[in-house]
């Protein structure tokens, strides 16, 4: 989301794998011509299971329990970004994560998150971002790492008309990748197309090239569409739908809204 003046606020929810739920809040606004500042919160909800205990007198070695286990997660960080030059950009944030497993624990950390970003004049950026960088969280039975990531790419958007009219046809091409340590590499590829100024539609596919487990399915590609208010080309109000697939896994979906204040 392009920051603009005023307050620009984006919410969305996902509606996850196996009855997982996720919410996400974010607000940003302009200090200086160059520089934002933002908060954001989000949440993720496990569905509650039933608890098993060990029981060497049962066939499966196990009982259920009549207690049910629930298990949460969220996280709230302060983030700033800014300029280096004209075409150098820069942005940083710390946040704090917690989750929270019925009686058993509540674990948290520390958690840092940085980026760069370059902006060509024939409408070539290219970005890396830093996420995760943290000590680790605090678990009862010591310090855990956290899933570290480095993500690098390069994003082209062209016009291919006057950006005011209802007939632009606008696109944005993404190509790049993800590292994340001690896990998975993956290479992530990505197109927006904007034939009318009000609506935009998207399509991307995510590929692990270390774990070639086939989801199939087309597993890993994702679909969405954004409406705007097809009256005012400030964009002020947004609406968000996207459809992710992941094999035979099952599928998400995510709605987002955002608007500017």
């Amino acid at each position: 989301m392009a920051v603009r003046e005023g307050i620009n606020v984006y919410t969305s929810y996902l509606n996850g794998l196996f009855g997982n739920d996720t919410g996400y809040l974010g607000v940003i606004s302009k200090l200086t011509e160059s520089s934002n500042i933002g908060f954001n919160a989000g949440y993720f909800k496990y569905p509650d299971t039933v608890e098993t205990q060990k029981d060497p007198a049962s066939k499966y070695n196990y009982r259920v329990t009549d207690e049910n286990i629930s298990a949460s997660a969220g996280f709230m960080g302060l983030y700033y970004s800014g300029a280096i030059s004209k075409n150098i950009y820069y942005g940083s944030g710390i946040r704090f994560a917690a989750e929270h497993i019925s009686d058993y624990y509540t674990a948290g950390a520390a958690v840092f998150d940085g980026g760069f970003i370059v902006k060509k004049s024939s409408g070539v950026n290219l970005g890396i971002s830093f996420k995760n960088l943290s000590w680790g969280a605090y678990y009862p039975g010591g310090l855990e790492p956290l899933p570290a990531s480095v993500s690098a790419g390069v994003k082209i958007n062209q016009f291919v008309a006057d950006p005011a009219s209802t007939s632009t046809l606008k696109y944005d091409f993404f190509l790049g990748g993800e590292f994340r340590y001690g896990d998975d590499i993956y290479l992530k590829a990505g197109i927006e197309l904007r034939p009318y100024r009000f609506l935009k539609v998207r399509t991307g596919y995510s590929y692990n090239i270390i774990n070639t487990d086939d989801l199939g399915g087309l597993g890993g590609l994702g679909a969405g569409v954004e409406l705007l208010n097809p009256f005012n080309y400030n964009d002020r109000v947004s609406f968000e739908y996207c459809l992710e697939l992941f094999g035979r896994l099952g599928l998400t979906h995510r709605v987002s809204f955002s608007f500017l204040i």
